[in-house]
């Protein structure tokens, strides 16, 4: 397949490719290069995380550790596709850092909840959602942990501060139908809203948020002992492990569900938790509302309706019977006619805007990022000072809709043609400016100079620039060769021609005969580089 084919795929499924990875994958099929990624082991970050020493190091993991793990698994694993769509499962199963409650205290927490959606990525739904409704940062993050019935009584009797709980906890019951699995409102299979009198019909009500509230009572950490009577013994997390039940604590009453599937009374908390995430797993929104999400995350922003019915098809039936099969949705998405060919089918249409982060790991990638020194590969506060202008980094969104709304409308051009950008919501003033301003500063403190190097500090992330200056002529005279590899690697082929005047025109104002004389290959490098990563075409996936 031709290269620029080959970089727009990996565009899609990984967190960006060098010019090797490319060609590898040009000589080889979109199906074999899926099959190859499938049966790799995962890459852990709590494994990462031990093999720097941070676990034992708790004030080290607590300050930066769990960052740098997320970072440094994300830039290096292998096993990329996973990575990628562990990284679009956590906008979707949202926790997040970035809520002060005390759970930042404990690191791995984060580490290992990463994990487990990584683990699951190429698993079945439904028993993802298991894992994320009984993961402890999720039983903190949304606060299912310690939910109880109503009429509970909190602290000793006669205590000051005892008090009785007047009605289950409704935060996790509302989001995992939300955000989760099946949206506000009922969709066809396409994804389009199934409409009554000309409006949307609303997928659940507030009695159904009440009712799989009590389904969600008489959960805690393994670490609360299940033979105390106080149910509200905090206990510690246990990272790993998932909460355990404790059933005089539960709500034993019937419950109504969605479909109108009520749950007997007398029932244990966990079967009514089995039969109620069966109940959402089964609900008709799923297919579609899941996979739609996922082809935002991945490959375009405005997927047709017929790209929506054709996921939604695999998740409902993966051709052997099997419903959610993950592994069989990713690779629905990926090999689409839309996906492969949207770019030239509906030009208009078809793309996203890239994540800030997701731009930023492609750049390093592109550029085979790497240290000096090992130094642990510890992120630095330069490194993490740069990272906070993009407004985004994993696991710490500012709350559980994510760090942008999947239904965003920046304009009302965008309006007029009923389309969205989510990534739009991230770029305002503020993030723009930021991204210009520390992006030519990055790149021109942290590259690799002929001799292999380096000016700065050896904990810093270097930019390997050293391919990239062979393709340019001793005598500095044409940048034709470069510009039409940083065109497949990071543009996958789209460059417009004006796009190539600009870069040709940078490099002849900065030619021998110029006021500014370039001395050394590497500066023309950076100097295209610098242009390249600010132009609009390297902010939008096509």
């Amino acid at each position: 397949m031709p290269v620029e084919d080959a970089s727009r795929f990996l565009m899609q499924s990984t967190f960006g490719a060098t010019y090797d990875d490319i060609v590898e994958l040009s000589n080889s099929s979109y199906r074999a290069w899926l099959n190859r990624q499938f049966a790799m082991p995962v890459t852990k970050t709590v494994g990462y995380a031990e093999s720097q020493g941070w676990i034992e190091n708790y004030p080290l993991i607590l300050a930066r550790g769990t960052d740098s793990s997320l970072f440094n698994v994300m830039l290096t694993a292998p096993d990329q596709l996973r990575q990628r769509v562990a990284y679009a499962l956590s906008q979707i199963f949202v926790v997040s850092r970035e809520v002060s409650n005390g759970i930042d205290e404990r690191p791995l927490f984060y580490l290992d909840y990463y994990d487990m959606l990584a683990e699951n990525a190429f698993g079945n739904y439904r028993d993802l959602l298991e894992r994320v409704t009984l993961n402890d940062v999720m039983g903190f993050y949304l606060t299912m942990r310690l939910n109880a019935p109503a009429n509970t009584q909190v602290g000793p009797v006669g205590h000051p501060a005892a008090f009785f709980v007047t009605s289950p906890d409704e935060n996790y019951a509302r989001e995992i139908m939300q955000l989760f699995s099946i949206g506000l409102v009922e969709l066809d299979i396409d994804g389009t809203p199934v409409l009554a009198n000309g409006e949307p019909i609303a997928s659940y009500t507030q009695d159904t948020v009440e009712n799989m509230a009590r389904v969600f009572t008489g959960w805690n950490y393994q670490s609360a002992n299940p033979s105390q009577t106080n149910f509200f013994n905090l206990g510690i997390p246990s990272d790993t492990r998932p909460m355990i039940s404790f059933d005089a604590f539960h709500d034993k009453g019937p419950k109504t569900l969605l479909n109108n599937v009520t749950l007997p009374a007398n029932q244990t908390a966990v079967k009514d938790l089995e039969m109620a995430l069966d109940n959402i797993f089964n609900h008709q929104n799923v297919g579609p509302f899941i996979g739609k999400l996922l082809i935002q995350h991945l490959v375009t922003s405005n997927p047709s309706p017929a790209y929506v019915e054709r996921v939604a098809k695999v998740f409902n039936n993966n051709s052997t019977g099997e419903r959610g099969d993950l592994k069989a949705v990713v690779r629905a998405i990926l090999l689409d006619t839309e996906a492969r060919n949207g770019h030239k089918t509906l030009p208009d249409q078809f793309g996203k805007y890239k994540e800030p982060f997701v731009r930023q790991m492609a750049l390093w990638r592109g550029l085979k990022a790497r240290r000096k020194v090992n130094n642990r590969n510890l992120l630095t506060a330069y490194d993490e000072n740069f990272l906070n202008r993009f407004k985004q980094f994993p696991l710490r969104a500012p709350s559980v809709f994510n760090f942008y709304q999947q239904d965003f409308v920046p304009s009302s051009a965008f309006r007029q043609e009923s389309m969205v950008a989510p990534v739009a919501q991230l770029m305002d003033t503020e993030s723009t400016i930021g991204i210009a301003s520390v992006y030519e500063e990055y790149v021109q403190r942290h590259h690799d100079d002929a001799n292999n190097d380096f000016a700065n500090s050896p904990s810093d992330l270097l930019l390997d620039t050293r391919e990239w200056q062979a393709l340019i002529p001793d005598d500095l005279s044409s940048v034709d060769a470069l510009i039409e590899r940083l065109n497949v690697v990071f543009l996958a082929g789209a460059m417009t021609d004006d796009m190539r005047d600009v870069l040709r025109s940078v490099h002849a104002s900065t030619n021998p005969s110029s006021p500014y004389v370039v001395q050394h290959k590497w500066e023309i490098v950076i100097d295209l580089l610098n242009i390249l990563m600010l132009s609009p075409q390297y902010s939008v996936q096509k």
